[in-house]
């Protein structure tokens, strides 16, 4: 059994016929499920700006019934960017063990290991939301904004942003500059100030070296 099901995983991931996409979506978590999970939560997404570690934001951040981190999640465990992580929002495999929720928001869909898409715990972001906003960005839309994007969707009571500058300070996730990233976060902190306008459930929260938040962010 264990054999015919890796070879139905490889079938939904990399040669999805109707066959391999049923299967495939009968591992997933649909979005109303998600949507049912944040019901009325607070969330905090972690952003990778390397600003973040020189602030001491992580009790803050802790504090939010969700926690939702970004790829390998760098930062957790630090009083800068806090210990708790419920949900993981990525386009790579997790490295990181016992988390709640996975999101998966990457293009590359034969990426998914056989363990996570037998888990439970995966859902599977809509390509055409994917598309529309790499569309209306001009370049490829980064984890983040389509995490950003799902919440702003979402039932969540709030959702607070920590670790975005749109590459002001550069990533902690790597050694790119704004210049050279597949993605144009000009467009991207243009899109998000528009909706935090426009939406009171969504805030950026501001780095303030060395210190905590002036206000509750919840």
């Amino acid at each position: 059994m264990y054999l015919f099901d890796l070879i139905r995983h490889f079938r939904a991931v990399r040669a999805p016929d109707a066959y391999g996409k049923a299967w495939f979506a009968s591992h997933c978590l649909t979005e109303a499920e998600i949507f049912d999970r944040l019901q009325g939560k607070s969330v905090a997404l972690i952003g990778n700006a390397r600003a973040l570690m020189q602030t001491r934001l992580g009790s803050d951040i802790d504090a939010h019934d969700i926690v939702i981190r970004i790829n390998h999640a760098p930062g957790l465990g630090t009083d800068a960017a806090g210990h708790k992580l419920d949900w993981l929002a990525t386009a790579e495999r997790p490295r990181i063990k016992g988390i709640e929720t996975v999101l998966w928001i990457g293009r590359k869909v034969r990426k998914i290991p056989y363990d996570l898409m037998t888990s439970g715990r995966l859902y599977v972001y809509g390509a055409a939301y994917r598309n529309g906003l790499s569309e209306g960005l001009g370049a490829r839309a980064s984890t983040g904004i389509m995490t950003v994007e799902l919440l702003l969707r979402s039932p969540a009571a709030s959702i607070a942003l920590y670790g975005f500058d749109f590459y002001a300070s550069q990533s902690l996730s790597g050694d790119h500059t704004i210049e050279n990233t597949p993605h144009n976060y000009h467009a991207e902190k243009d899109w998000i100030a528009a909706k935090v306008a426009q939406e009171p459930r969504l805030k950026i929260v501001p780095m303030q070296v060395g210190e905590p938040p002036a206000t509750d962010s919840i």
